[in-house]
């Protein structure tokens, strides 16, 4: 009953706006994937066993793994104590996270780009599609549900966004908003 009031208080918006709305909501999730890979990279260098999957994969895969190679996860991680491996030197992980803080930059890049130009966020969608496919390749398909249903509702916005764009160029131009009654003629 409350959600049937709301909606009827709810302005309708032109086929216009629905659009852009569209298009926001489809470079706002990539923003979110930024911020979240992000997060996800500081809390990985903090030790912690847990992330959230709604960011950029190989970022994440890369950072991890370098980590790792160089024996600074916690001990929990390895198989064996850590004075039995040979570890990586850190000139590995240093190169891992430029990388990977490479590819945030990118992406980050393509969300300011895109507000001007639908071709950054086409750009961004493909790189998107690349991580998904890397995600695959290099870390499996167990386990990996609730990856790769985020993966793919991004993925979706992304299209949504585009799709758009190009639907907003086919629109003729909004009437413009009378804000003062005409006058009385006399």
């Amino acid at each position: 009953m409350a959600f049937k009031a709301f909606q009827k208080n709810r302005p309708q918006l032109t086929p216009r706006q629905q659009l852009e709305n569209r298009y926001k909501t489809g470079r706002y999730n990539l923003l979110v994937v930024v911020i979240i890979t992000l997060f996800n990279l500081v809390l990985a260098f903090l030790g912690a066993e847990k992330y959230y999957v709604f960011s950029a994969a190989i970022p994440h895969y890369l950072v991890i793994n370098a980590l790792f190679a160089c024996g600074k996860m916690p001990d929990s991680w390895y198989d064996y104590p850590k004075e039995e491996y040979i570890f990586e030197g850190m000139s590995t992980l240093i190169t891992a996270t430029a990388i990977a803080a490479l590819i945030l930059a990118v992406f980050f890049v393509l969300y300011l780009l895109s507000k001007k130009h639908v071709g950054f966020l086409i750009a961004a969608l493909v790189l998107f599609i690349v991580d998904t496919v890397a995600m695959f390749l290099l870390m499996g398909i167990e386990g990996m549900l609730l990856d790769i249903v985020l993966h793919g509702l991004v993925i979706f916005y992304l299209i949504s966004a585009i799709a758009a764009v190009y639907k907003l160029r086919n629109l003729p131009p909004d009437e413009p908003i009378v804000t003062e009654a005409p006058a009385d003629p006399v």
